[in-house]
């Protein structure tokens, strides 16, 4: 399967990484040693998930256990000693709030916050390994066209957590020439390591970005990227309240970038043969990925699988309850769009299926029988602006690999989500133990997600004017 990793086509593509040995690593192992390379110790459990994960037939993208780097200070920004830096230094004044342990795992504990995912090592590990997945899909650790010929020369990484995308993001700037780039991450918990270690121009702002204002100057990055952080924003009168304060820190011609996706799980139908406003670029990534563009008259039904429908009640459920966007993959675009700073807005979707599904085997939807192999000519036969083939051979071991990685992160999820899922189905621990033991059964042992259920993902970029 091509990764940006490896690949010799356009645009350039980052050189692999070198393991301990000095063995150059391929494809997902070079994220995987930039992880490990992160590493500082601390005595904490590093198990991801706590049952039966093993079940599943097809790897898993593999993400090392992520560490608690050395304390940072709560009240000051960690700084690089690079002359080139170009952000303003700023003091933060936010306090991080108390946690507290429910169900083994760490919790913000402030009443007022209303975020529902934990703080701790096995979260983290949740989100590299989405933060790996996302870039695989997307083949770059950004979709913006323009970055490539002009990358900025400085990033503003929001809700950085560990700092992983940043880390890709500077390998790839740097394999275009361009290593000085330099990345600010903001988070409300100190978890990120000095990336100054592993070359990279890094700072970290301990801050809660649900603040009224970002603690930057106006106009200081020349990009601004926002991962994953629709859970944690309240919608108080906005849908994305944040987008505001991303825009005031953004440079007149710099890009803001969104990477999102949908809380709750629709099954797939199968696609049309001819998909509308697909460039041969994003049609090739998605038939070598094994995923699917999501574009106008892309169609779902409700998923047929129990577990799935019992999640999505009480997800919609809980998320109500703290006033936190369900779907924001559907507001994204016209945000964007209706904000007259912002210019070429663009945006790329996909769907990663969580496994195999029944149309796909039966060679339905644009993916013909094994043994057809889709040619250039097909492919470029349709005049452009009105549609790409979609053609498709049987799943490779490493589209499967993918695909288990898309199963394994939703089930992550849903561990993660076990206080406000449980709160919201009102069972009792007894009664949610049963219930998990039953869903890791049917997804894993009876491969329960063959009815096209499947993560909705999506990037949104635009420049401002």
């Amino acid at each position: 399967m091509e990764s940006w990793f490896n690949s010799s086509s356009s645009p350039p593509r980052l050189t692999k990484s070198k393991g301990p040995s000095g063995k150059t690593l391929g494809s997902q192992a070079a994220i995987v040693h930039t992880t490990a390379a992160l590493q500082a110790s601390v005595n904490a459990p590093t198990t991801v998930l706590r049952r039966n994960t093993h079940l599943t037939n097809h790897q898993s993208l593999s993400v090392s256990p992520i560490s608690n780097p050395a304390s940072t200070s709560a009240s000051t920004v960690s700084t690089s000693s690079s002359s080139k830096a170009t952000v303003p230094a700023v003091k933060s004044r936010y306090v991080p709030p108390p946690y507290a342990i429910r169900h083994g795992r760490r919790y913000v504990a402030d009443p007022k916050n209303a975020y529902p995912l934990p703080c701790d090592i096995p979260e983290l590990n949740r989100q590299n390994l989405r933060t790996i997945l996302l870039t695989t899909v997307y083949g770059a650790p950004f979709c913006a066209p323009s970055l490539s010929s002009k990358p900025p020369k400085s990033v503003l990484d929001v809700g950085c957590g560990t700092g992983l995308w940043s880390s890709t993001c500077h390998d790839y700037f740097t394999h275009l020439g361009h290593p000085d780039v330099e990345f600010t991450g903001l988070d409300v918990v100190p978890i990120a390591p000095d990336l100054n270690e592993q070359g990279v121009n890094w700072k970290f702002v301990l801050y809660d970005i649900r603040r009224n204002k970002l603690p930057f100057p106006d106009e200081s990055f020349d990009m601004v990227f926002l991962k994953d952080m629709a859970i944690a924003m309240p919608t108080t009168g906005s849908e994305f309240p944040i987008f505001d304060e991303m825009l005031r820190v953004l440079k007149p011609g710099g890009v803001i970038e969104i990477w999102e996706s949908d809380a709750t799980i629709r099954a797939l139908l199968p696609q049309p043969a001819i998909l509308p406003n697909t460039t041969d670029r994003v049609l090739q990534q998605a038939v070598a990925t094994g995923t699917y563009p999501l574009v106008p008259g892309t169609s779902f039904s409700a998923s047929q699988n129990a577990y799935v429908q019992d999640y999505n009640a009480w997800i919609s459920k809980a998320l109500e309850k703290r006033m936190i966007t369900l779907l924001p993959c559907t507001v994204i675009s016209p945000m964007m769009l209706q904000e007259e700073k912002l210019a070429d807005c663009g945006n790329r979707r996909l769907v990663i299926l969580l496994g195999e599904v029944r149309w796909e085997r039966e060679g339905i939807g644009g993916r013909p029988n094994e043994g057809r192999r889709p040619s250039e000519s097909s492919v470029g036969s349709i005049p452009k602006g009105k549609g790409r083939q979609m053609e498709r051979l049987a799943l490779t071991d490493e589209q499967l690999t993918l695909r288990s990685t898309a199963l394994l992160t939703f089930v992550q999820m849903i561990e993660s989500l076990e206080p406000v899922l449980k709160d919201a189905s009102q069972k009792g621990q007894d009664e949610w133990d049963r219930w998990w033991a039953g869903m890791m059964a049917n997804l894993y042992e009876q491969k329960g997600a063959t009815s096209g259920e499947g993560l909705e993902v999506g990037s949104w970029w635009a420049r401002k004017v």
